[in-house]
C-alpha cells in the first residue's frame, strides 16, 4: 500500500517533467504574441498561455513547492491581465516574464539538488511583475549599478543556459505520442504470437526425437537374430532369393529353424523405412515452419527496433523555439532587431545529435548578431528593413 510519502514522491516526479514542458510552451506562446501583437489567433494563444501558467501553479501546489507556486501565481496574474485586455504584452512587459520562467527552472534545479528554494534573490523580479499589474505598464529597467548588476541580474545571467536546460534537464525521460505506443504494442503482440508458434515447434521437435527412439527399440529387439544371420552366411541366399520372389511364397525354400527370419527382417526394414519416411517429412515440415517463423520474427524485431529507435528521435523543429528566445535576448542586448526563419523540412534526429547541433546553431546565431546584422539605424540608412532575418534551412 502506498504511503503519503510515496504518493507525494510520485506527484513530484510527474511535476518535475511537466513543469519543463509548461515553461517551454509558455515561452514559445509569449514570443509568438510579442512578435505579432495582432496575431489572428491572439485570443486562443492568450487562453493557452494562461492555462500553461495555471498548470504550473497547480502542479507546484500539489507537489508542495510553495516558492515555485508563488512565482508561478505571479506570472499567471500577468497573463490573466493580458488575457482580459488590460495589459499589452510589450517587450518591456515580456522581459520579466521570460526571466520568471527561467527562475522557475532555477528553483526546480535547486530543489532537485537538495538546496533550499529561496525567493529572496528573485524579489526584484516579483516586484517588477507586480508593478506591471498595478500600473498596467512595467517600470523601466533599472540602470546598471557600479558593479554592473541590474534588478533582474539573477535571471539574465543565466538566460542562454536556461533555454538549453528546458530541453536537457530531464534527459532520463522521454514522452511519446500515443500512436507510437500503439504501434509498439501491436509489434509486441506479433512477437507473442511468434513465441507461441516457436513453443509449438519445440513440441513437434520433441515428438520427432521419439521416432528414432522407436527404431532403436526395434533394432535392439532384432539384435540376436541378426547376430545368428551374421554367423550363418548360407542363410543369406534364401533371403535374397525370397526378396526377389516376393517374400512368403514357398516355405520349403527356408532351412529348418529359419523359416520366419527373412520375413521378420524384411518387415523390420519396412518399418524402419516407414519411420524414416515419417521422420524425413516431419523434419522437412518443421524446417519450413522454423524458417518461416525466423523470417517473421526477424521482420517484427526489425520493425520493433526501428520503432524504439524512433522514440529517441525528436523533430529538428524542437531546437528552434528556445533558439528564438535566446536570439531575442542577444538581439535586445545588442540593440538590434532580428527574426529567426527556419525551414527544417520535417527532419528528425537523435536526442544526442540535437544536443550537439544546438550548441553549433547557438554559436552561429551569436556570430549573426555580432557581425551579420546591423543596428536598426544603420540598416534604415542603407535602405534595409530595420529588422534583420536569420534563415536556417
Amino acid at each position: 500500500m502506498l504511503t503519503d510519502a510515496d504518493i507525494m514522491a510520485q506527484v513530484l516526479d510527474a511535476f518535475r517533467a511537466e513543469q519543463a514542458e509548461h515553461r517551454q510552451a509558455a515561452g514559445e506562446l509569449l514570443l509568438e504574441l510579442e512578435r505579432d501583437p495582432h496575431h489572428p489567433e491572439r485570443k486562443q494563444l492568450l487562453d493557452q498561455l494562461f492555462r500553461e501558467a495555471h498548470s504550473l501553479k497547480g502542479g507546484a501546489r500539489a507537489a508542495g513547492l510553495l516558492d515555485v507556486e508563488r512565482l508561478a501565481h505571479r506570472i499567471e496574474d500577468v497573463f490573466a491581465a493580458a488575457r482580459s485586455g488590460n495589459l499589452e504584452l510589450t517587450p518591456k512587459v515580456c522581459d520579466p516574464i521570460y526571466a520568471g520562467l527561467d527562475a522557475l527552472g532555477a528553483l526546480m534545479a535547486r530543489h532537485d539538488a537538495g538546496e533550499p528554494t529561496d525567493l529572496t534573490p528573485y524579489q526584484p523580479l516579483l516586484d517588477t511583475l507586480a508593478g506591471a499589474l498595478v500600473d498596467l505598464a512595467p517600470p523601466a529597467p533599472a540602470e546598471p549599478s557600479a558593479t554592473g548588476a541590474s534588478a533582474l541580474a539573477p535571471e539574465h545571467e543565466h538566460r542562454l543556459a536556461a533555454g538549453q536546460a528546458r530541453h536537457g534537464e530531464d534527459a532520463t525521460t522521454v514522452r511519446l505520442p500515443t500512436s507510437v505506443l500503439d504501434s509498439l504494442l501491436n509489434e509486441a503482440g506479433e512477437l507473442m504470437t511468434c513465441t507461441l508458434r516457436a513453443r509449438e515447434a519445440a513440441r513437434e521437435a520433441a515428438a520427432l526425437a521419439e521416432l528414432p527412439a522407436r527404431w532403436r527399440r526395434t533394432w535392439q529387439r532384432l539384435g540376436p537374430r541378426l547376430a545368428r544371420l551374421r554367423t550363418s552366411p548360407a542363410t543369406l541366399r534364401p533371403i535374397t532369393h525370397h526378396l526377389d520372389e516376393h517374400v512368403g511364397v514357398g516355405p520349403s525354400a527356408h532351412p529348418v529353424g529359419h523359416a520366419g527370419t527373412p520375413r521378420e527382417i524384411v518387415e523390420a526394414l519396412e518399418q524402419a523405412n516407414s519411420l524414416l519416411g515419417e521422420l524425413g517429412a516431419a523434419v522437412a515440415n518443421l524446417s519450413r515452419q522454423i524458417a518461416a517463423d525466423h523470417s517473421r520474427l526477424a521482420a517484427v524485431t526489425d520493425r520493433l527496433h526501428d520503432q524504439v529507435r524512433r522514440t529517441r528521435m525528436l523533430p529538428l523543429a524542437t531546437l528552434f523555439p528556445p533558439l528564438r528566445l535566446q536570439l531575442r535576448e542577444m538581439a535586445r542586448a545588442a540593440g538590434k532587431r532580428i527574426e529567426l526563419s527556419v525551414d527544417d523540412g520535417g527532419a528528425e534526429a537523435d536526442r544526442q545529435v540535437l544536443d550537439q547541433l544546438r550548441e553549433v546553431l547557438l554559436h552561429l546565431l551569436r556570430n549573426a548578431v555580432d557581425h551579420g546584422i546591423e543596428d536598426p539605424a544603420t540598416r534604415a540608412s542603407a535602405g534595409k528593413p530595420e529588422s534583420g532575418t536569420v534563415l536556417i534551412c
